[in-house]
């Protein structure tokens, strides 16, 4: 794993999520604003526009495209904020190109305002992998869950209409699902890429997974244009204790691993079959307590946290998880070493050699050879893996 470079940004980010396309990458400034800036080889360089409507500090973000029923322009997309006001606003996004010398622009076509009920407050938001119509789901400080879905579809053959904002902003009208999964608070929510598992975690130390499945109801609903309702169906499909509370989860490109940390850095691996079977295993991380979790692929794990550096773990042959110290022959450094760590301390040595000097707070995995860390300390740094298969 190489270093490839590292910046200060010029302002403090408490959040980050970059566009499916990773040509643009949404930070969340002054805790209540959204910058939007324009990537140059995965690094933000263009300043694009400034999105705030949120009265309390933002606490996540998240960026998708549009459901193809909507719109196949590629120049669409959709981000969902979610904040302490207890808003969760979905800003439709427009991209506009070079023209007459001036820079691309990116231009808000409409936000749709929703409010989670009094008694709770937003925790993390997700939009869904559906691709059929336009859905996101919120974890609460309450132990619940709320699904936000819009199941209007646009009427046959008026495809020019859908396009322009006043058709759009019809699509936009959202039921509200709630399921209560913990009596405290949920502070992480993953959804697979295949949509049929949601993993989420809290502080009541318990992992969850639920498996999710597309309904379509037997009547058509007057509101849908004569189209079927498609409704989200949920299925809990296993929960399990930990020894503390889970900070983050993930699952992998494929749907065959999940992944939960918890407060004593433990990690706690799912592996599904086809046959719906889950393979359990855990393991102990000799650092300090993990942040974010992402997979680089079914077998390679990126993680980041309170070492203030990007570790890796890797699955062996017989399907045990390790800290990986040497990836296809390219050798780590010996700090992030087990056995290094019990002979040294690991905080000071993070801090003295790591380019994050604070936490880091979010890994991102643009390819399958690379690494992109956003730190609390307002640097973002880009790691290389070598010699990966």
């Amino acid at each position: 794993m190489k270093l490839l470079i590292d910046k200060q940004l010029e302002t403090s980010v408490t959040g980050v999520s970059f566009h499916p396309s990773w040509k643009y990458v949404s930070l969340v400034c002054d805790k209540r604003s959204i910058q939007i800036y324009q990537l140059n080889n995965l690094h933000p360089s263009n300043f694009l526009i400034k999105l705030s409507k949120h009265r309390n500090q933002i606490v996540s973000i998240d960026w998708s495209l549009l459901p193809v029923k909507y719109s196949k322009d590629s120049s669409y997309s959709q981000l969902v904020s979610a904040g302490e006001d207890r808003l969760v606003i979905v800003w439709l996004l427009k991209a506009e190109a070079e023209k007459d010398g001036f820079p691309e622009k990116l231009r808000v076509v409409f936000s749709a305002v929703n409010c989670i009920q009094s008694d709770c407050y937003p925790i993390f938001c997700r939009f869904s992998p559906f691709r059929e119509f336009c859905s996101f789901a919120v974890s609460t400080t309450s132990g619940e869950l709320f699904f936000f879905t819009s199941n209007r579809s646009p009427s046959l053959g008026s495809e020019k209409n859908i396009l322009s904002e006043t058709g759009l902003k019809d699509l936009y009208i959202f039921e509200q699902l709630k399921i209560k999964l913990s009596e405290l608070p949920l502070s992480c929510l993953a959804w697979s890429n295949n949509g049929k598992f949601i993993a989420c975690g809290g502080l009541e130390n318990k992992g969850i997974i639920l498996g999710v499945s597309i309904e379509s109801s037997n009547l058509p609903d007057e509101n849908l244009n004569g189209n079927f309702s498609e409704l989200l169906s949920l299925q809990s499909l296993l929960s399990f204790e930990s020894q503390n509370a889970i900070l983050a989860c993930d699952i992998s490109p494929e749907g065959n691993q999940i992944v939960f940390t918890d407060k004593d850095s433990f990690l706690y691996f799912t592996q599904v079959d086809k046959k719906l079977e889950f393979l359990n295993s855990s393991l102990k991380w000799n650092g300090l307590p993990l942040i974010n979790l992402k997979f680089v692929h079914e077998k390679l794990l990126a993680a980041v946290g309170h070492d203030c550096i990007p570790v890796l773990f890797m699955q062996e042959k017989s399907c045990m998880w390790i800290h990986a110290t040497q990836l296809n022959g390219a050798i780590l450094p010996n700090y992030l070493d087990p056995v290094w760590q019990m002979n040294f301390d690991p905080l000071k040595h993070y801090t003295q050699n790591s380019v994050h000097k604070r936490p880091i707070m979010k890994v991102f995995i643009p390819n399958s050879s690379t690494i992109i860390c956003y730190g609390f300390d307002g640097k973002y740094s880009i790691w290389e893996l070598d010699s990966l298969e």
